[in-house]
């Protein structure tokens, strides 16, 4: 797989990923903003029926404008106008919520005009469970507008709309699974073409290791089958020695080759350390000087800062 390709796939997969959470936040976000306005609504809804059956029973006419206020996201506030029965209230507000199918906790408090105050009434729970020692609110939010009202908070609200919201929720969590297993995917791939370059590499620079002793050994070998080598016993040491030399090289190699299967398997650990760069050429010399001979080269080595500047000068004029 080329570099393009792979460049291609991750832009590909970061544009799908930001997309994915994008549509899904936006899609969250909508359904939070429907539920909570179905909500508001079925309250307002519920609050007018109160208000409906209470002026029936305690003999008022209901204000016509701005009969129910939302002053926060759970909290609302009936205008009442004159003043009711707190008994009826409760005894309303449960019935009202069970026809709309809110089966939601709350809590009530009705303003008393003598007092000034807000006067609590009473957390009422659908479910036993739940306590009015462990709910109840010391004190609801007084309105300066009214005179004569009512007001009904519900605690649980947010809990509510969760539930409201578990398909949107569960499409999240699988859409979310979805993103982590294809940025793991992704890892994986980038991984595997990472090592499959630093392999691809290796198999070049071990290829290069591996000729450069064959062919000095080649070239020794060619020189010791010469017959007239026996009357020149220090040329022979010499190529001997050489012949020697690479084939513990090529044997060290053969070890590097071993060694790098186990750093694949992760049973070795690499340790840098530090060493002397005119021994490592002076090596590196030695190695190519007989191809050089036999193609009537030579090689210099400068380790003088000054000589080496002199040396490329005097390349830049041939």
């Amino acid at each position: 797989m080329s570099n393009k390709t792979i460049i291609g796939v991750v832009i590909l997969g970061a544009l799908a990923i930001i997309g994915i959470i994008s549509i899904q936040s936006y899609w969250v976000l909508k359904t939070w903003d429907i539920k909570s306005k179905e909500f508001n609504q079925s309250v307002r809804i519920a609050l007018r029926k109160t208000t409906e059956k209470l002026a029936e029973a305690d003999q008022f006419e209901i204000p016509s404008k701005e009969l129910v206020t939302q002053i926060s996201s759970n909290y609302y506030v009936v205008n009442t106008e004159a003043s009711i029965d707190a008994g009826n209230l409760e005894h309303f507000l449960r019935q009202e919520l069970e026809v709309i199918s809110l089966n939601e906790d709350f809590e009530y408090g009705i303003y008393d005009c003598s007092s000034q105050e807000m006067v609590y009434g009473n957390y009422c729970a659908f479910d036993n469970l739940n306590t009015e020692a462990s709910k109840k609110t010391e004190r609801l939010p007084e309105v300066d507008k009214f005179t004569y009202y009512f007001g009904v908070t519900f605690p649980n609200r947010e809990s509510h709309l969760m539930g409201e919201m578990q398909l949107s929720i569960l499409f999240s969590v699988l859409s979310l699974i979805t993103i982590l297993f294809f940025i793991y995917a992704l890892t994986v791939i980038l991984r595997q073409r990472r090592l499959s370059q630093m392999q691809k590499d290796f198999i070049n620079n071990m290829t290069h290791e591996l000729k450069t002793p064959i062919s000095t050994i080649g070239i020794s070998a060619r020189v010791i089958s010469d017959p007239d080598i026996l009357n020149q016993p220090q040329r022979l040491a010499k190529y001997a020695s050489i012949i020697t030399q690479q084939n513990k090289r090529l044997e060290n190699q053969v070890e590097k080759v071993l060694k790098s299967t186990l750093a694949e398997k992760g049973r070795i650990h690499l340790e840098k350390e530090s060493f002397l760069l005119n021994d490592c050429l002076a090596e590196v010399i030695k190695d190519f000087d007989l191809k050089a001979k036999e193609k009537n080269g030579e090689i210099i080595l400068t380790t003088d800062s000054r000589n080496l500047l002199s040396f490329f000068s005097k390349l830049q004029e041939m």
